[in-house]
This record gives C-alpha cells, sequence and structure tokens, in this order.
C-alpha cells in the first residue's frame, strides 16, 4: 500500500506529526487569508413622483465611480413595491452590472427599520467589497444603521474614492474643511457616504444589458428605537478600568445624567464626560476628557450625545472600541466610532437598564 503523504512537505513524505512549517507559512502557502468579498454595491436612492420613479442624480455618480474603478463587477440596489424593470436599463446604462430590487407590496416611503434590514440581508448574501452610498439626508440615516448592523465602519461626507489592490481609500475634509483627511477600512465592506456632486457622470452606455434579482422581504415592525436595545451589554460589561462611559451635550438634561450615572455604576464603569459637560456645572473638571482634561486608553468607550470635536478626539482617540450613541448622523464622533447608533441617547439608556433588569433576574433565577 502505497505510503500516505504531506502535500506542503516538499519531500512529500509521510508526516510524522509536528510540522515545522507555522501557521504564517501555511496560511501564505494556500492563501487562506485572502479576501473573498467581490463587488462594489451602491445604493440607489429613488425619487417618487408621478409615474416611474426616478434614480437620483447621486446614485447614477456613483455607478458611474464605481465602474471606473474597473476591478469588480458593480451591484446596485433598489427598493419600492413596484417593478424596476422601467428604470434597470437606466442603472445598466451607469454601469451596473447586477440589480437587486429589494421589494414589498407595503412598501411605499422610506422606512429606515426596513430598508436597513432589507440591504443588510444583501449585503450578507453578496458579499461585496465596497458599499457606496449618497450623503443625502436618507443615505447618512440608512448608512449609519446598516454599518451598526455590520459591525463595520463607516467614512461619511466623502469627496474622492479611490482604490487599490482592493482597499478603498476615502477622502474628506476634516477639522472644519481646513483639512483633508484619507481613511482606510479594515472591515468588509468598505463603507462610504459620498457627498452629491463629487464625481462626474459618465457617458451612459446604451443598450448596456445586466441582470435582475427580485428580492422580496418582509416589513420590519418597531423603530430603529427598539433595535438600539438589542445591543449586548454583555459586550459592554468588563473591567473599571476598562469601560468608560463618557456623556456630552447631547445628553439633554440631568434626568438622563443620572440615567448614565447608574449605567456606569451597574457596568462597573467610569463615567467622563466633555468640556461643554464641566461649563454646564454638571460634573467636574477632574471628568474631563479631551485636550484641557485627561487622555484615556479604555477597551470600550461609550460615548453618549459626545459630537466629536476635534478637542475631545485627542483625549480618547486611543480607545480600542469606540461605540456612539448620537441623533445627529453628522456628528464628528460616528466617523471615529466602531460602532455608531443614530438615536435618542436618553432612550437608549432606558432600554440598556432594561437589559440589565432582566439580565440581572436572569442571573437571579439561575442561581436559585
Amino acid at each position: 500500500m502505497k505510503e500516505e503523504s504531506c502535500s506542503t512537505c516538499p519531500s512529500k513524505s509521510a508526516c510524522a506529526g509536528g510540522c515545522e512549517r507555522s501557521d504564517a507559512e501555511m496560511a501564505e502557502m494556500y492563501d487562506l487569508d485572502a479576501d473573498t468579498t467581490e463587488g462594489h454595491m451602491v445604493w440607489v436612492e429613488l425619487e417618487h413622483g408621478e409615474g416611474v420613479p426616478k434614480v437620483s442624480e447621486v446614485s447614477l455618480e456613483l455607478l458611474s465611480k464605481a465602474k471606473r474603478f474597473g476591478d469588480q463587477r458593480v451591484i446596485a440596489v433598489a427598493f419600492g413595491r413596484e417593478s424596476v424593470r422601467e428604470i434597470a436599463p437606466v442603472l445598466y446604462s451607469h454601469g451596473a452590472d447586477t440589480v437587486y430590487h429589494v421589494r414589498n407590496p407595503s412598501l411605499i416611503d422610506f422606512h429606515l427599520p426596513t430598508f436597513a434590514h432589507g440591504l443588510t440581508t444583501v449585503v450578507e448574501r453578496v458579499r461585496p467589497n465596497t458599499l457606496l452610498m449618497g450623503a443625502t439626508d436618507l443615505g447618512m440615516e440608512l448608512a449609519a444603521t446598516v454599518a451598526w448592523q455590520l459591525k463595520v465602519g463607516l467614512t461619511a461626507d466623502c469627496t474622492g474614492l479611490d482604490i487599490e489592490r482592493g482597499v478603498l481609500r476615502m477622502t474628506r475634509p476634516t477639522f472644519g474643511g481646513n483639512l483633508m483627511a484619507t481613511i482606510v477600512s479594515e472591515g468588509r465592506p468598505q463603507m462610504a457616504t459620498v457627498r452629491p456632486g463629487a464625481f462626474p457622470v459618465e457617458e451612459i452606455e446604451e443598450g448596456r444589458r445586466g441582470t435582475l434579482i427580485n428580492w422580496p422581504i418582509k416589513m420590519v415592525e418597531g423603530t430603529v428605537a427598539e433595535q438600539v436595545s438589542d445591543v449586548d451589554v454583555q459586550d459592554c460589561a468588563s473591567e473599571p478600568t476598562e469601560l468608560i462611559i463618557s456623556v456630552g451635550a447631547g445628553i439633554g438634561n440631568l434626568r438622563n445624567l443620572e440615567l448614565a450615572k447608574e449605567a456606569a455604576e451597574r457596568l462597573g464603569a467610569e463615567l467622563a464626560c466633555s468640556r461643554s459637560v464641566v461649563e454646564k456645572g454638571w460634573m467636574e473638571q477632574t471628568s474631563q476628557i479631551g485636550q484641557t482634561g485627561r487622555s484615556v486608553s479604555p477597551r470600550v468607550y461609550l460615548a453618549l450625545g459626545v459630537s466629536g470635536a476635534a478637542q475631545h478626539q485627542v483625549g480618547m482617540s486611543r480607545s480600542k472600541n469606540i461605540i456612539a450613541v448620537n441623533n445627529d448622523p453628522e456628528a464628528n464622533i460616528h466617523q471615529i466610532a466602531n460602532v455608531s447608533i443614530i438615536g435618542d441617547v436618553g432612550e437608549f439608556l432606558k432600554r440598556l437598564l432594561e437589559r440589565l433588569d432582566r439580565l440581572d433576574r436572569a442571573n437571579g433565577a439561575s442561581e436559585a
């Protein structure tokens, strides 16, 4: 009988155990770390009026830009209850190779929970390398929610996009527009919202054909605020020195501040704040994080109502994981957060405490 041999060994001899090749060598030999994502996905924003919906100009700009990348297929995703057969040729002619029509008979107007769920499921099915959306009111709201659901980063309000070997370089203004920053993302898909007018619309290719895929979905009940309650608070629980809950002007009122204090106490966290909270007289200057305060580097930094001004970022930018809760989708904190939640801070805190109550009751029952 022929002796079995190991294909990774130069001598092709039988493996006697204790392979001399390192994990890194094996990964490189078999390309185990290769990126398996493929394609550039564009969310198509439709303008509804009389008759057939019209594709927004920024969506056409993004399709043209994605086509110019030239390295992978272009995927368009459109929502609605009516057939998109009338607009599919427009999307093909501007660069789309595949069009996903996410549809439901009840899907008349923009409905954030359903749109976010629908786009997330398509992304998880297709696994695109990039996801591009217009930096419009709807686009920014949808992008932030989808990024949170996918647990990936989001670069907002980009004015430039370049790609090299699959890595998307996203350029956006920062520090009040005085500087331009180029950002890359480690996660996939690489997500960006792009300022309308940033790119030209290429000449259309009449008669260009593609593939239309109907993607039926169910309407999602509830609101985004209710979805926020699904954040796993056990992921936030950590050693006292590893979790910081920081509050900013967006905390709103002293009642919400008391809720933040309660959450910090129950999670074993340090409660900190931005300069604006100190100036209101709500917290001491010793709790301030920022250029004129302290610098910290916790494992988790939960920013509640913190706008993310440059002075504050100086003090917390070394945090390993940043979770931002702010009802302003354009707040600077969202640009550096690992997880961004667009929503009311008070509502988030109430649901966080309710979740902690449920965990306490469950733990008490199991101990009994």
